[in-house]
C-alpha cells in the first residue's frame, strides 16, 4: 500500500491524506527515478555552480582571500565538470556514439567561440601548475552602485607558463588589469548549455521535464507551506494508517512518542519539489539556445 502525506518539518507531524493508485505509484516511481539519475548526473554542475553563489556574499563582506580562493575552486570545478560529462559519454555509450560526439562537438564550438572559455580554460592550468593567480579584488561606486572586480594581473603571470598560440595572441591585445568577473559570468551560462546537451544525451530530459512539471502543479495544488510530500508504504492496514497522524523525528522511519510505536515497516520518499522546480525554471530555458 502506497500513500501521499504532508510531513510538518518544525511539528514532525506526517498526515496521511491519499492512497495511490497503480498509475500514480507508477508515475511518482518513475518521477522519483528520474529526478535520482539527473541529480546523479549534476553534482559536477552543482559543484561549478557553489562558488558562483558564495561569491556575491564574500564581494560585500570584504573578505578578499576567500573571493580570490573560489575562483581557483570554480576553475577546478569546470574542469571536472568536462571531465565528468566525457568520461561518463565515453564510457556509457562508447567513443564513437552520437551521445559523446554531440558533447564533444558542444564543447569545441563554445571553445571556438568564447574568448572567456578559452581565457579561463587556460587559467585554471595555470593554476594548477604553477599555484595562485596573480589576483586582486576592487570595488568602485557607479550610480549609487557598488561594482565589484576579480582583477588579473597579467603582467605578474608567471612567464615560464606557455599559453595556446590563440590565448596568448588575445592576451596581447588587452592590458595589464583584466577584469575577469564578466568572463566567469559568461562562462557559466556556456557550462549551463553544456550541462542540458550532456543531459540531453544521457536521459530523456523532454520527459523529466513533463513530470516535473505535473509534480509542481500537484503540489502547488495541496498549498504547501512548511510541508515536505512524502510517499508512504506501510504494512499497516489501510484503514488504520489512512486516519492517523504520526508523529516522528526528522522522517525517522521506525520509532516510538509516550509509548505510541510508530507504523511498523513504515518506508518513505519525499518527492524532492524543489529538483522538480530547478529542473523546469533552470533546465527547460535551455533547451532551445
Amino acid at each position: 500500500m502506497y500513500n501521499l502525506a504532508k510531513y510538518n518539518s518544525p511539528n514532525h507531524e506526517l498526515t496521511v491524506f491519499h492512497q495511490l493508485s497503480e498509475e500514480e505509484v507508477t508515475f511518482f516511481k518513475d518521477i522519483l527515478d528520474g529526478i535520482a539519475s539527473f541529480n546523479a548526473l549534476t553534482t559536477g554542475f552543482y559543484n561549478v555552480q557553489a562558488p558562483i553563489r558564495q561569491w556575491p556574499e564574500l564581494f560585500e563582506r570584504d573578505r578578499k582571500a576567500d573571493v580570490m580562493r573560489l575562483l581557483g575552486d570554480f576553475l577546478a570545478a569546470f574542469s571536472a565538470f568536462l571531465n565528468f560529462w566525457e568520461q561518463y559519454l565515453k564510457g556509457t555509450y562508447g567513443k564513437d556514439s552520437n551521445n559523446y560526439l554531440n558533447f564533444k562537438q558542444a564543447t569545441s564550438e563554445e571553445y571556438d567561440s568564447s574568448f572567456a572559455y578559452r581565457l579561463l580554460y587556460a587559467l585554471r592550468n595555470y593554476n594548477q601548475h604553477f599555484g595562485p593567480l596573480p589576483l586582486s579584488v576592487e570595488n568602485e561606486i557607479k550610480d549609487n552602485t557598488t561594482i565589484y572586480k576579480l582583477i588579473l594581473h597579467k603582467n605578474n603571470l608567471n612567464a615560464s607558463y606557455t599559453f595556446k598560440a590563440i590565448v596568448r595572441d588575445e592576451l596581447t591585445t588587452l592590458g595589464d588589469r583584466i577584469d575577469l568577473v564578466d568572463y566567469i559570468k559568461e562562462l557559466f551560462e556556456i557550462i549551463k548549455r553544456l550541462h542540458v546537451v550532456g543531459l540531453k544525451n544521457s536521459i530523456n530530459l523532454n520527459l523529466l521535464i513533463e513530470y516535473s512539471e505535473r509534480v509542481l502543479k500537484y503540489a502547488e495544488s495541496l498549498n504547501l507551506k512548511e510541508e515536505k510530500l512524502v510517499i508512504i508504504s506501510s504494512s499497516v492496514a489501510e484503514t488504520e494508517f489512512a486516519t492517523q497522524t504520526w508523529r516522528l523525528q526528522n522522517l525517522n522511519p521506525i520509532g516510538q512518542l509516550e509509548d505510541q510505536i510508530y507504523p511498523p515497516e513504515m518506508l518513505y520518499n519525499e518527492v524532492p519539489t524543489w529538483v522538480a522546480e530547478y529542473i523546469v525554471k533552470g533546465i527547460k530555458p535551455q533547451m532551445n539556445l
